[in-house]
């Protein structure tokens, strides 16, 4: 939150030097800044859609095998049974966090040079020099990334909404 009122005014005020016709308005690159940021959570959202589900899903097989070897019945066709459920759960896991990781990625170096690509034609129509497209690129990211927080705690949400589902689930088995 300090970031983004350290840096709003001084985005808002690099916003006058657009050589781009359709963003030469007050205030345009925080607005951009803003939906870049909003666009990116929705699709992260979409791209980590099945991600809570499949945490709990590993939780549950990783408890069940636990479970069942604590208790001693290492009947070894059981065992193996939960073992084989909890590796098939943990490869598709792993391939979900790996394409999350690789959008979650991809946004963060396109948001490094999106200013560069927004600025550029004013820099070479000599509206604003090198130190000013540097000032705005600084700024932009300063505030698509505060904008950009779910996203970067992305993981972290996921495990904590798999946390309380099972939790929920529990409460409701005590019950």
């Amino acid at each position: 939150l300090l970031t983004l009122v350290s840096f709003i005014p001084i985005l808002w005020a690099l916003s006058a030097g657009m050589a781009i016709a359709w963003l030469q308005f007050e205030g345009s690159l925080f607005w951009v800044a803003l939906v870049t940021a909003l666009g990116g959570t929705v699709i992260s959202w979409f791209v980590g859609i099945r991600l809570p589900g499949l945490e709990y899903n590993n939780q549950r097989t990783e408890a069940a095998l636990r479970k069942d070897l604590v208790r001693s019945r290492m009947h070894l066709p059981t065992v193996l049974e939960l073992f084989t459920g909890v590796r098939l759960n943990n490869f598709r896991l792993f391939n979900h966090y790996a394409y999350f990781h690789l959008w979650s990625n991809l946004y963060s170096q396109v948001m490094v040079i999106f200013p560069f690509l927004l600025m550029g034609p004013s820099l070479f129509t000599g509206l604003i020099t090198l130190g000013v497209i540097q000032q705005v690129s600084n700024a932009f990211n300063k505030v698509n990334d505060s904008f950009s927080y779910l996203i970067e705690r992305w993981t972290d949400i996921t495990e904590l909404r798999s946390i309380y589902k099972r939790l929920s689930e529990f409460e409701k088995a005590l019950a």
